[in-house]
């Protein structure tokens, strides 16, 4: 069984939608640790794919153009592996704030961080880097790799690595660009080992391809699968208590959507949880939102239109963490008598 902090933990993917500067950093991080989330991460307030990739843009290895990167430096990028990292401010700032207090690393997986990647200006399907596995399986998935290994001597204590885009890729691009299933897992693999973390998980949202179960399963490295779950009920039907079991994986389960700024009912939210806990039994550790809440900067204005107004975005993600909160002290409670 694992060791958590609490019988069923809480947890946050990461982003809010709040400017990143230092300030909201400290808000955001001091409100998830007041409100008493278990394993709250470090507050992600910038793309998650250039929170990563802003040092080889200064560099010159990449360029940013219209939300994505171009390739400038094709030979420096092929040793990207011999290149030291520092990791993000935000997560040094975090380490510092917690003081002790368990903190969650998202780490944007290899997969997620190509798909937004092109050898060329044209960004084409062409020059997508994914059409590169070499690339991707290689000097990408061991320049990642040094960030996990970075987050662990920070001293965080559950590290996920954030691949959304494995469901864009399995199907007919997996056998166009010839990825192999134990190829995925085994760069995955790679990027967690290099991390001593108390815990280690993967972040995959959307609905669940089939193909996708055999690379969760080959991932000896995560013992924490984390997905979409509330907003897609579907999902909880991807797995089996058996296949978790006889695979010693565990789930976070998502109870509250990221996708809404209405406040899910507790009664409502607990009602879910416990259907996926009548399921899954002791393999459901940890209860969470689906996604992140960086889309929650859109309200519904008077009118019923939907509007920016991140303040009151950042007030209705902290209202879903209070329900998440609250559900997994419920559930705790419970499983203590």
């Amino acid at each position: 069984m694992l060791q958590l902090n609490q019988p069923i933990a809480s947890s946050h993917v990461g982003s809010f939608p709040l400017p990143f500067n230092q300030q909201n950093v400290a808000r955001a991080l001091h409100d998830m640790m007041q409100i008493g989330v278990t394993y709250p991460p470090y507050p992600q307030l910038r793309d998650f794919v250039s929170t990563f990739m802003h040092s080889l843009v200064k560099k010159g290895i990449l360029q940013p153009v219209s939300g994505a990167f171009i390739v400038k430096d094709l030979r420096a990028f092929e040793e990207l592996h011999k290149l030291e990292v520092s990791p993000p401010e935000e997560a040094v700032q975090s380490i510092r704030q917690a003081s002790g207090y368990p903190l969650r690393a998202p780490l944007t997986g290899p997969v997620t961080i190509a798909s937004e990647m092109y050898l060329s200006s044209d960004l084409s399907q062409k020059s997508w880097l994914l059409a590169r596995k070499d690339l991707v399986l290689g000097p990408l998935a061991e320049y990642l790799a040094k960030y996990a290994e970075s987050f662990a001597k920070l001293g965080y204590h559950f590290l996920v690595v954030d691949e959304p885009s494995l469901v864009v890729i399995l199907g007919k691009r997996i056998s166009m660009y010839g990825y192999k299933q134990d190829e995925i897992a085994e760069a995955i693999n790679k990027v967690l080992k290099r991390a001593s973390t108390s815990l280690k998980g993967i972040h995959i949202c959307g609905i669940l391809p089939p193909q996708l179960k055999d690379i969760l399963f080959s991932l000896d490295e995560v013992e924490i699968y984390d997905h979409e779950t509330f907003d897609t009920p579907k999902n909880l039907d991807f797995y089996t208590r058996r296949e978790l079991e006889e695979h010693d994986k565990y789930l976070a389960i998502g109870v509250v959507s990221s996708k809404t700024p209405k406040v899910e009912d507790f009664k409502e939210a607990l009602k879910f949880a416990e259907k996926a806990v009548e399921r899954f039994g002791d393999r459901v550790v940890m209860v969470k939102p689906d996604c992140g809440f960086f889309g929650l900067k859109w309200v519904y204005g008077s009118k019923g239109e939907m509007v920016i107004d991140v303040e009151a975005g950042y007030s209705a993600a902290l209202s879903k963490l209070r329900v998440v909160q609250s559900i997994a002290l419920e559930l705790s409670k419970r499983l203590a008598h």
